[in-house]
């Protein structure tokens, strides 16, 4: 992969992003001379050269980290002011947006050679997340993309740690680009308020972008200043996608629908029939089980629902369809799209992408990250697998090339009227049901048929999502990510129905960011826990010790409890603290994480459920 820096400076200046070029000396100059070409992208400026083109970024960023670079041969670089020290710069008004596009358009836009479907929401992302790749890879044969705050799979199968739940957006674009080389058709990814806030998926438009729910996370003066913020933040996902799935119930909805209800492509889920196109009925008979049922049809008519078998059904069938049309074709041409599983979208042909100048030679291999990210990250295609034979890139399109291209079309989709049914999951909990949902029509919009979506939500697992086991004296021991207000009120609320015993709960609050969690903690564990655990989870700079003394004052009800910083060893003590077998062990926060933040390391950890695992079996 390569790009020329003339390139570079014509798509920033497109996008109203370019200021100016400086010499060496931080003098003016024209513009880069036509033979300057790059062979990676970097932000760290540890993995630099005379061929990088390094981009400045960062709260903590300092004049030696470029300086570095710099002896390290590196002659270009983009930011938002002069560096002092002798390389050649393009000035701009937003590095992070900058660095964005650039990315794209280096490794050669593959995210329109994929059918991207975003996920937002305080809680319950990852198993969304997990829920559609299930779907997904059961509709085109493992094709199927993802990247989760868990985990990270560019070809379907190898799965690495996630660093972020939304990569950098240098990362990101590598990573899109080895998902189209693997033959992947899909890519599903969580997208954080972070994501937007930071500009790590500027310039990304989503085929289908799902809301599952608000409520307070991420306010602290380094992360989102207040809840208006952070609502904003989420709702460009919606924005920035072509179809939108909304919970009905969520907190804003009315806000949310206001801005995107009138759209074609956009549809509403919930608890209840109205007000929403589909929504669950939950089995008092079976706790896995629940069915999927049209809403009231209150929704305009153009998404109103057409129950199979219907007289008008074959008419519906005949006008709908939502999948998704892309302005450049995929690589790979996906499975999904035959006249068995979707109807042709009718639309223009796709422009031929305008001519480049030409490329200087470009490796014979995608860029790996490994020169884009931080040595740390493991979510990198450099750890998988080189794909069996590569597709070569298309040459990147201008962005008024790219907005000139067809829309793609968007109509109600006769398969959602498919969709009504009895479904079954392996997770337990009514919000797991919502997640399924979501889920379910969104991997529609994206052209899985019903029986893929039936049969992929009952294969689909989640690590660390609501695990369990059972100690010698009967009582259960459930090891669950729960890490905010939302998802661990739920979670408590969903073991407190079902054991009548004692409620112990192990959990910490991270360190340096989220600082409302501790006061959240306090206050559900105060409503809902009859013993607590404090320990440490993820505390990095701060010491988890007074950390769980704040958690400990925010507590309305004093609470038994004790503080044991040793993680594994606060999870030896709760799991003695049971004496029958209504009692019941939650061990929050971790999930299946297998390290602790401590000191900005990734220290590792053995992860909650396999430590009980072992206790328990010793």
């Amino acid at each position: 992969m390569s790009i020329f820096a003339s390139q570079v400076v014509e798509l920033l200046d497109e996008a109203g992003l370019f200021h100016e070029c400086l010499g060496p000396g931080g003098e003016h100059i024209s513009g880069p001379g036509p033979a300057v070409a790059f062979d990676a992208l970097s932000y760290d400026s540890r993995r630099t050269d005379e061929t990088t083109l390094f981009f400045v970024k960062g709260l903590y960023f300092k004049p030696a980290f470029f300086e570095q670079a710099v002896a390290q041969g590196l002659r270009w670089y983009v930011a938002e002011a002069r560096q002092d020290a002798p390389a050649h710069g393009i000035i701009v008004t937003d590095v992070k947006k900058a660095m964005s596009l650039v990315a794209l358009a280096f490794h050669g836009h593959p995210e329109q050679q994929l059918t991207l479907i975003g996920v937002t929401g305080t809680k319950g992302k990852t198993t969304t997340a997990y829920f559609l790749k299930a779907i997904l890879d059961r509709a085109t044969g493992g094709r199927c993309a993802m990247a989760s705050t868990i985990d990270t799979t560019l070809d379907g199968r190898t799965y690495t740690k996630s660093e972020l739940t939304t990569p950098e957006s240098l990362d990101l674009a590598a990573m899109l680009r080895a998902a189209v080389d693997f033959g992947m058709t899909h890519f599903v990814m969580e997208v954080s308020s972070q994501a937007y806030k930071t500009h790590r998926v500027h310039g990304l438009t989503f085929d289908v972008g799902v809301f599952l729910n608000l409520s307070p996370d991420h306010i602290s003066p380094i992360e989102h200043p207040d809840m208006d913020d952070y609502f904003a933040c989420k709702r460009q996902l919606l924005t920035n996608s072509r179809a939108v799935v909304v919970n009905r119930d969520s907190t804003g909805f009315d806000v949310i629908w206001s801005e995107v209800g009138d759209r074609e492509g956009a549809y509403a889920f919930g608890t209840g029939a109205d007000g929403t196109d589909l929504y669950y009925q939950t089995d008092a008979r079976d706790d896995l089980s629940f069915q999927i049922k049209p809403g009231d049809g209150s929704m305009p008519e153009r998404r109103r629902f057409t129950a199979p078998g219907r007289d008008d059904r074959a008419e519906a069938a005949g006008s709908e369809d939502l999948t998704p049309a892309h302005p450049a074709t995929p690589t790979h041409p996906s499975p999904l799209a035959s006249p068995t599983t979707l109807a042709s979208p009718a639309s223009p042909a796709s422009p031929a992408s305008p001519a480049a100048p030409a490329s200087p030679a470009a490796p014979a291999s995608p860029a790996s990250p490994a020169s884009l990210a931080s040595p740390a990250s493991p979510a990198s295609p450099a750890s998988l697998a080189s794909p069996a034979s590569p597709a070569s890139p298309a040459s990147p399109a201008s962005p008024a090339a790219r907005a000139a291209a067809p829309a793609s079309p968007f109509s109600a989709s006769h398969r959602l009227a498919e969709l009504p049914g009895d479904y079954r999951v392996q997770l337990a909990g009514d919000f797991n049901k919502e997640n399924a949902l979501a889920a379910a029509i969104a991997a529609t919009l994206a052209g899985a048929d019903h029986t893929a979506t039936r049969q992929g939500l009952a294969d689909a697992t989640v690590p660390g999502r609501m695990e369990s086991l059972r100690q010698a004296d009967g009582s259960w021991v459930y090891a669950d990510y729960a890490h905010n207000r939302a998802s661990l009120e739920a979670l408590l609320h969903f073991v407190r129905a079902r054991h009548s015993g004692r409620m112990i709960v192990v959990i910490g609050s991270t360190g340096n960011k989220a600082l409302t969690r501790r006061r959240d903690f306090g206050q559900v564990l105060s409503d809902l826990a009859d013993y607590v655990v404090l320990t440490s989870d993820d505390p990095n700079r701060e010491d988890p010790a007074a950390i769980a003394a704040e958690i400990v004052a925010a507590m309305p009800r004093p609470v038994p409890h004790q503080i044991v910083v040793d993680r594994e060893q606060a999870i030896t003590v709760a799991l003695g603290l049971t004496t029958t077998p209504d009692d019941v062990v939650v061990l929050a926060g971790k999930g299946s994480d297998h390290y602790q933040t401590i000191d900005g390391v990734h220290v590792p950890y053995e992860g909650d459920y396999a430590i009980a695992h072992r206790l328990i079996n010793q």
